[in-house]
């Protein structure tokens, strides 16, 4: 389904609607509709739907033959958790239905969170890193919006972690430290000058020095 028939669905839906109802949408139709780079998907997937809601969006895909539902699916997902809602933000109205996106930092912690292989969620997580990382967004504030809607950064699966560091060109601590020991000695054993050291290095090199002569 395409960015225009979600739009027509999501138009017939709140228009037949007989009272104002909310609905929170993620996954791809977030993505189609807030991002941009993925231009279909096959179900909308919702955080927050009524049943009244579900049902007159059946009744509305049924009566245009649309192979479209919206599904609460997500809501027995690794990658839900309540505090969700609180990032959800409006879209637009439609008749009667307000219709609200988890998208951005969010979204993409969402993908982080379940980053399954085989999966669309490693192309979303791509494209949403590099869009963050265009409007200025920091390893730690995707971190910190993680570890606020999941309360642990550890529930990251390695696999997303590692592409999360790669994007932001953050290395282990442990390589980090590795490298810095290796500097060092090449700077001791006069193989290498400080200017010969990477840039984003010349700092940390210079501290670790120091603290090796303290001690």
């Amino acid at each position: 389904m395409d960015i225009m028939t979600i739009i027509s669905f999501l138009t017939a839906l709140g228009n037949t609607m007989t009272h104002p109802e909310t609905i929170v949408i993620c996954g791809g139709t977030s993505i189609a509709l807030e991002h941009g780079f993925r231009q279909s998907t096959e179900d909308i997937d919702c955080i927050e739907c009524s049943a009244y809601t579900a049902k007159i969006a059946h009744i509305i895909a049924r009566h245009y033959t649309l192979h479209i539902a919206l599904s609460s699916h997500v809501c027995v997902t690794d990658s839900y958790s309540p505090k969700l809602l609180y990032y959800a933000t409006t879209y637009g109205k439609f008749g009667n239905l307000t219709v609200k996106t988890i998208c951005g930092v969010p979204l993409l912690c969402m993908k982080l969170k379940s980053y399954r292989q085989n999966s669309k969620d490693r192309i979303d997580c791509e494209f949403l890193l590099k869009e963050a990382i265009t409007y200025g967004k920091t390893y730690d504030d995707v971190l910190t919006t993680f570890k606020d809607i999941y309360g642990n950064e550890a529930l990251m699966p390695i696999a997303a972690e590692t592409a999360l560091r790669r994007a932001f060109n953050i290395q282990n601590v442990e390589e980090i430290q590795d490298k810095l020991s290796k500097f060092s000695k090449l700077i001791n054993d006069g193989l290498l000058s400080i200017n010969d050291i990477p840039v984003e290095y010349r700092n940390q090199i210079l501290e670790y020095t120091l603290e090796k002569a303290d001690d």
